[in-house]
């Protein structure tokens, strides 16, 4: 008879066990084929010609934002104050005609009565609901009793 120690049991048990827990190790997580990963949009591209009209609009008094070139609310809300403080039609978007009447609009003639409000400032008391008198304007007359 084959002589046997009696730690012969123990090791294979023991070598076993490893094997079995080397083939159990968590594995680099890889990505599922078909999953898709997040990513933000893409920021909008700017436009010449949107930032040339914000520029127009902030020397007017309009827009009080940097011009950046993206046509945002603000932006539109700007032109379409401007197109109604000049008669017209208030589309909110910008165009090749409308720079030009921007740019031959002189900042004497084409101060706004009334701005919309940037942060927290305060409404005048004789303002419409929700707007200021832009920086440096004279106070609207008071109403009649």
């Amino acid at each position: 008879m084959p002589f046997r120690s009696a730690r012969a049991p123990r090791c294979l048990a023991a070598a076993a066990v490893l094997a079995l827990l080397a083939g159990c190790a968590p594995q680099a997580q890889k990505p599922m084929p078909n999953a898709t990963t997040y990513a933000p949009p893409p920021a909008p591209a700017a436009d010449p010609m949107v930032r040339a009209t914000q520029t127009e609009l902030i020397r007017l008094g309009f827009l009080r934002d940097a011009a950046d070139g993206v046509l945002g609310p603000r932006t539109r809300a700007a032109i379409q104050g401007y197109q109604q403080a000049n008669g017209l039609p208030a589309d909110g978007q910008p165009s090749q005609r409308l720079l030009g009447r921007l740019k031959a609009t002189t900042a004497a003639a084409a101060t706004p009565a009334w701005v919309a409000p940037v942060g927290n400032a305060p409404a005048a008391p004789a303002a419409p609901t929700g707007w200021v008198a832009p920086v440096g304007a004279a106070p609207p007359p008071a109403a009649a009793p």
